[in-house]
């Protein structure tokens, strides 16, 4: 018996449409959704920096101590809401990125050779059936 019939493949397309169509929906909502996200930042960052113009503007004209450090205070919290929704990171969180060594660098390098050393000659092999050499002293 097939696995695939006709009717089981009329039954299968219909789900794959009907699974596509809500994939693209959901997609459209979730790009609606990104582009209203965006909008309200957007509008929240011009309202806080014309915030912040206004309160610049009253604190060159005051000359109250006890009001002028209010007006301090309200545009550093309004500062901060600007760093945030411009994106910005705090002085020092973001650290840079090492250079990266090629693998192999940290190695020691080779010792210089020893000119005092003999040289050491390859070996060569022999033939199983021929006797071992003799031991011959250098003198």
């Amino acid at each position: 018996m097939p696995y695939i019939t006709k009717d089981n493949a009329r039954e299968l397309q219909a789900k794959a449409i009907k699974a596509r169509l809500l994939t693209s929906d959901l997609l459209a909502h979730r790009i609606e959704q990104a582009n209203a996200a965006t909008e309200y930042v957007d509008k929240r960052r011009a309202r806080v920096r014309l915030q912040l113009e206004r309160i610049d503007d009253m604190m060159m004209k005051e000359t109250d101590p006890q009001r002028l450090d209010r007006l301090a205070s309200a545009q550093n919290r309004l500062s901060e809401q600007e760093r945030i929704l411009d994106g910005r990171p705090l002085p020092g969180s973001n650290r840079p990125a090492a250079a990266r060594r090629p693998r192999g660098d940290d190695l020691p390098a080779a010792p210089p050779a020893d000119p005092t050393q003999p040289a050491v000659s390859p070996v060569t092999p022999q033939d199983p059936s021929s006797p071992p050499p003799s031991i011959v002293e250098i003198g």
